[in-house]
């Protein structure tokens, strides 16, 4: 009896995660594609270093371009690009470079994950990016009924098990925040903090309460930390503090485009 019970409840995930694409699809959150925004769109990116300054990766960001002001800002509307729009726009701007073993970093939708083509989006960014290692950065920025939480758990062991390193992206301070992404800590690989979100403390604060907080929360879990919009030298040498993997700002490398670096 309990066989067929645990049938049905995987039987269920499955239909659910079906409808839920293909509803995602017909409203057009984060699937359809739409030729003209490929004139809109480009990616940037955005070196990230270790310690010592030495270049460990890439992040690639999304840019809108804005006509009336003449220059790429960040977009408004994540949640309705496909992966097939990124498909389209990454592979103008990815370019083999064997003698670049670091990491290529891309940020994920929820809405992209539960794509039924997030699989094949995989299998095409870890060969275009090779010999580099593909890294995926999602942002959990809503607390997550039971079935979504049971979907996003799937996807992210499924990344492990294909060796992408899944790092939860903009870290807050709240204990509401925590409690939102606790579940699912042991299903990544590691965290990052921005600094804009630590910024209005003073040093005493900013180490000890917060980034201090995070770097045991981390410890605990074996995850890597990332450290994310540093803008001057001041703030750099503040994180140098902590043992991060990288480290990203303007006051290391500002986004610009592939043919720029």
């Amino acid at each position: 009896m309990f066989f067929f019970e645990v049938l049905i409840i995987v039987l269920i995930f499955a239909i659910y995660e079906i409808i839920i694409s293909f509803y995602l699809k017909y409203k057009k959150h984060g699937i359809v594609y739409d030729k003209e925004r490929e004139k809109k769109y480009a990616y940037f990116v955005q070196a990230e270093v270790d310690k010592q300054n030495k270049l460990v990766g890439y992040e690639c960001l999304l840019r809108a371009y804005d006509s009336e002001e003449e220059q790429w800002t960040l977009p408004e509307h994540l949640g309705t690009f496909s992966l097939q729009e990124t498909i389209t726009l990454l592979n103008e701007m990815f370019k083999k470079d064997e003698s670049f073993s670091g990491f290529v970093a891309l940020n994920v939708t929820l809405e992209q994950l539960t794509d039924l083509r997030f699989t094949y989006f995989v299998n095409w960014a870890q060969s275009k990016v090779s010999p580099a290692k593909l890294q995926i950065e999602i942002s959990i920025t809503n607390n997550l009924g039971f079935i979504q939480a049971r979907l996003l758990k799937n996807k992210l062991s499924f990344l492990k098990n294909r060796d992408v390193l899944v790092i939860i992206d903009r870290i807050e301070t709240t204990d509401d925040y925590f409690s939102r992404v606790k579940p699912f800590l042991k299903y990544v690989g590691g965290i990052k903090i921005p600094m804009s979100r630590y910024r209005e403390y003073g040093e005493k604060h900013w180490l000890d309460l917060n980034i201090g907080k995070w770097v045991r929360i981390a410890q605990r879990n074996n995850l890597k930390i990332f450290i994310t919009e540093l803008e001057n030298e001041e703030e750099f040498a503040l994180s140098e503090k902590f043992d991060f993997s990288a480290y990203e700002g303007f006051v290391i490398s500002r986004p610009k485009p592939l043919k720029e670096l």
